[in-house]
């Protein structure tokens, strides 16, 4: 706002307030960096905040690349002096990597309902733009969003230039509000361009059909007396506004609600506004609508949208270049790659798990698989096929290094910690969608640790191949089925979740793979890996449906009996090994009859092994002295 304008500070009051509190705001952040625009932003916010419920809060981003990093200070004393001067403000100060982060991050911890940012018109003939910043906060935002402009004249009217019914409506509210702040008129705008075609092409003059209906709307607000009309003719509505308004005016321009991610747009707002930005004369306030949904079904929607991270355009395309080099295997990986295999491989041996987490600090197949995720959710061809050569490459060392050390330290059984890892199972599956969310998640938030994420997915990958080199040197075949395909599992698990996640904030670029083409290789691909997943997923269910018959047979038949443990291998020949504590002895005979009972349960030939625990119960007697 104008250095030299002061609008009048609303106090607060207990009788019934002017508008409905649905017409104001009641959380606006303001982000706050350059001092000189600072008060004017903040009282703009004043200007709009509910009266007795509202909060401002000035947001100060501290970023180390940040022209106005060392201006804290000064924002602290104009805060403080807005403070005292009624405006409920409070400041927040917050360190981030991308300074658009940090607003987006703190407009969704506090659920603002309202974000106001501010741009400058260049001088020297420069080119007009809102700023790196602000643009890339406008593009993700979801909420109500007001972009200011002041050229530093008094305002003498406020203008707003009649667009669509819903949006001038909107943006009358506004006005209506800075008019009850300046004491100023409010100017409804009607420029009558006969180019224009309206919704209802059977009436003789839409032009006047349209102005009704918009009088009729803003007429109704309350506060309405203050709002005065005005007619112009012009070859288009920039060209009106441009004719009509002085150097001080304040127009407050209304833009429908738009969630665009499309990265090559020039302008967030569409060519009017650029139009209006370069050519319209005074002060200028973009209001956009957030995107408020009539059903409660469309509102849950809008509120889960609000919360997801979306990123920004830097962020977008700092992510999707890193996926570029994190696909290629350079020396860095091959040998990390090797400690980590050596490391698992001896904590697997020595049945070390302080050893196995040791590997799992170091192991770098984070970086491949995570460009693979967002080469998937790109539908990038040369990423993906960069990505699984890499993984391959690291997957293949993993084996060799453990079949080597393996063969070299011979052991005659699996330890347990190598059996844990050779029966994969739904948990199994639950481990690697988390740990690949967790390296997506840390990959696109810069303010994550990545180190967290990757010892996450080194615990999903790194030990169950090297088990599966493990058993391949000791010749246990089940082993290196079981292990292997858990690995298998890993991988799909972290490579599609990772995806999704990637997709769900925003990584994403029109124009570098056709949209019908991107789809198609995309759903292609994880429906391939899919079909191994629902392969194991049947086995996984198969086998604890026939775990949980065996443990119902064996109990029922045995009565007083406990079945701690139940190991099933093969398919129509089965072969069963039960775990059972008891206190009565179980005999051969025993056996035999719960084979035969097993065989007519589950229809198939078993061959039953039990391993038997007698229980014996001591009853003690306390001596009488």
């Amino acid at each position: 706002m104008p250095a030299n304008t002061k609008p009048t500070v609303k106090k607060e009051k207990t009788e019934e307030l002017p508008h409905p509190d649905s017409y104001y705001a009641m959380r606006i952040v303001v982000p706050v960096a350059n001092p000189k625009t600072a008060l004017s932003l903040l009282k703009l916010a004043h200007s709009l905040v509910h009266p007795t419920k509202g909060k401002i809060i000035a947001l100060f981003v501290n970023n180390p690349d940040s022209p106005y990093k060392d201006a804290l200070q000064e924002i602290e004393k104009i805060c403080e002096n807005a403070k005292k001067n009624g405006l409920p403000i409070e400041l927040v100060t917050i360190v981030s990597h991308h300074v658009a982060r940090g607003i987006l991050d703190i407009t969704r911890e506090r659920n603002a309902d309202l974000t106001i940012l501010g741009f400058q018109v260049p001088k020297d003939g420069k080119k007009i733009t809102l700023g790196d910043v602000t643009e890339a906060v406008a593009r993700v935002i979801s909420h109500d969003l007001v972009v200011y402009r002041s050229n530093n004249e008094a305002i003498e009217r406020i203008v707003v230039p009649a667009t669509t019914l819903e949006n001038t409506r909107m943006a009358m509210i506004h006005a209506l509000h800075l008019s009850q702040a300046y004491q100023k008129p409010v100017i409804a705008l009607f420029v009558k361009d006969h180019k224009i075609h309206y919704a209802d092409p059977n009436h003789t003059n839409p032009f006047w059909l349209q102005r009704s209906r918009i009088y009729d709307a803003i007429y109704s607000l309350p506060d309405s007396e203050n709002i005065e009309t005005e007619i112009i003719e012009a070859q288009d509505l920039v060209s009106g506004i441009q004719s009509f308004c002085k150097d001080t005016d304040l127009i407050v321009y209304p833009v429908g609600f738009q969630q665009d991610e499309d990265l090559d747009r020039k302008w967030v707002f569409g060519p009017a506004a650029e139009r209006i930005l370069r050519l319209a004369p005074g002060s200028l306030a973009i209001i956009r609508r957030g995107n408020k949904q009539a059903t409660l079904l469309e509102q849950l929607a809008n509120q889960i949208e609000r919360l997801r991270p979306m990123l920004t355009i830097d962020e977008r395309t700092e992510v999707m270049q890193e996926t570029i080099n994190l696909a290629r295997a350079n020396t860095n990986f091959i040998v990390m790659i090797m400690l980590s295999s050596i490391l698992a491989t001896v904590g697997l041996l020595q049945n070390s798990t302080a050893v196995i987490i040791g590997a799992m600090l170091v192991a770098p197949l984070m970086s491949p698989l995570m460009g693979f995720g967002a080469g998937l959710a790109l539908g990038n061809l040369q990423t993906m096929r960069r990505s699984s050569v890499t993984v391959l490459y690291g997957v293949l060392l993993v084996i060799v290094v453990s079949f080597v050390i393996g063969t070299i330290f011979s052991i005659p059984t699996p330890t347990s910690e190598m059996l844990s890892r050779g029966q994969p199972n739904l948990l199994d599956l639950v481990v690697a969608i988390a740990s690949g969310a967790a390296g997506a998640f840390a990959m696109a938030r810069r303010d994550v640790p990545a180190a967290l994420a990757g010892v996450a997915i080194a615990a999903a990958l790194v030990p169950p191949i090297c088990t599966t080199g493990l058993a391949l040197a000791i010749g246990h075949l089940p082993l290196f089925i079981g292990a292997g395909a858990l690995s298998v599992v890993n991988i799909i698990g972290i490579s599609i979740t990772s995806a999704g996640v990637f997709a769900a904030m925003g990584i994403h670029q029109k124009g570098m793979v056709p949209t019908r083409q991107r789809l198609i290789i995309s759903f292609t691909i994880i429906l391939l890996m899919a079909i191994p997943l629902t392969f194991l997923l049947r086995s996984n269910f198969i086998y604890l449906n026939t775990s949980n018959t065996v443990k119902t047979v064996l109990e029922e038949e045995l009565g007083n009996a406990t079945v701690t443990d139940v190991e099933i291998e093969g398919g129509e020949n089965m072969k069963i090994t039960a775990t059972i504590r008891s206190p009565y002895i179980i005999n051969s005979a025993d056996v035999k009859t719960l084979e035969t009972k097993l065989e007519d349960r589950l229809e198939r030939d078993i061959d039953l092994s039990i391993v038997f625990m007698q229980v014996v119960e001591v009853d003690f007697v306390e001596e009488q002295n």
